[in-house]
């Protein structure tokens, strides 16, 4: 599932350009991406697309409850993304989940 807000951008916007709206919409897309494969970055992408995101967050999950344990580190996973993501503009990693304690929920 994707989650898509509207933040506060601030003066310029996403890409550092001056911005027309006083806000952007980020999609926020959490998984164990154990590993992370084409159905995960194309959902992304056209989830993004069709919602009109700004950006989409790429969130690897620590702990998924009622999965079993990830098979590579979070630290290998959180890479493995950003190397699957450096050709995609739209879409991005963010390790919030891997550095902290307990579940991803």
């Amino acid at each position: 599932m994707i989650h898509v807000e509207a933040r506060a951008c601030g003066q310029g916007g996403v890409s550092g350009q001056a911005s027309a709206r006083a806000c952007c919409l980020i999609g926020v897309y959490g998984g164990s991406f154990d590993p992370v494969h084409e159905g995960h970055l194309g959902t992304a992408s056209e989830a993004g697309e069709i919602t009109g995101c700004d950006r989409v967050l790429m969130i690897p999950a620590a702990l998924s409850p009622g999965k079993s344990a990830p098979k590579v580190s979070g630290q290998q996973r959180l890479e493995m993304l950003q190397l699957a993501l450096a050709d995609r503009p739209g879409l991005q990693v963010d390790g919030c989940e891997i550095n902290r304690e307990g579940p991803s929920y």
